[in-house]
């Protein structure tokens, strides 16, 4: 891209620490971070609130009943990793749960096979939660292999929610609960903080909000027991055992 003579860079896959961006600095290149910070903040970030979206992940499955609730969290090399671990042992501890160290896996990178990996360490001990939330969609592709190598029937034995609520996560079935993509509306904020930046304009940080989510009924429910009860009193008195309803996909604003 520097050999095109570009006015500046938007980075989408930043670190941390990035030894890119320290580059870029030291060239006086224009450069806007853009669902990333920079962990000293030295370039302007165009990003969303990850802690209050995984906190409405929580408060779902809270609100399902699930008191249990793990977190397969994202690499901690990554700013989104660490805010949405945050967000999520910031979300229990509001409604008074303790977090077991136990509870939470630090995946080695974004990707569908990283969330098998965690996954698999997660379920090893010998009492397992009743919902897990994931940092990214991949995570919760990958832990939804996992299950279903086990013979494990999600959302009856156990919940999850992914985030960002990718292309083509439908496919899967049931598709994983989810919050929307928080870098969508980044890329637009981002080229326009780019464009300004390189024009010798002041750029600052700059937050989105907070995505709305996005309910899919097919893969979280209540936690084990409580949907087994449920499940014997819709079924008492019917010829035939109620199927777990797969509905479409509706938007739940934020509260």
């Amino acid at each position: 891209m520097l050999s095109r003579q570009v006015d500046g860079l938007i980075l989408a896959t930043a670190m941390l620490k990035d030894p890119a961006l320290t580059d870029l600095i030291n060239r006086n290149i224009a450069v806007v971070m853009v669902n990333r910070r920079d962990d000293k903040s030295r370039a302007p970030s165009v990003v969303t609130d990850d802690e209050r979206g995984i906190a409405l992940a929580v408060e779902h499955l809270y609100s399902l009943g699930h008191r249990d609730i793990a977190h397969i969290a994202g690499p901690q090399t990554f700013s989104t990793g660490v805010t949405r671990l945050r967000g999520f042992v910031g979300a229990m501890a509001a409604r008074g749960l303790t977090v077991d160290p136990s509870r939470i896996v630090v995946a080695d990178s974004y990707a569908r096979e990283g969330g098998s990996r965690a996954a698999v360490q997660l379920l090893a001990h010998r009492t397992r939660p009743t919902a897990l939330v994931a940092a990214n969609d991949l995570l919760a592709l990958g832990c939804y292999d996992v299950l279903k190598s086990m013979g494990m029937n999600c959302p009856i034995e156990l919940s999850i929610t992914g985030y960002n609520d990718m292309p083509l996560v439908d496919m899967v079935s049931p598709a994983p609960d989810d919050d929307p993509d928080p870098a969508s509306p980044d890329r637009h904020r981002g080229g326009q903080a780019a464009v300004a930046q390189a024009r010798g304009a002041p750029v600052s940080d700059r937050r989105c909000g907070a995505p709305c989510r996005t309910h899919r009924s097919g893969i979280d429910g209540p936690p084990p027991r409580t949907a087994q009860r449920k499940r014997r009193a819709l079924n008492q008195g019917l010829d035939h055992p109620v199927r777990p309803e797969i509905a479409a996909a509706s938007s739940i604003p934020e509260r």
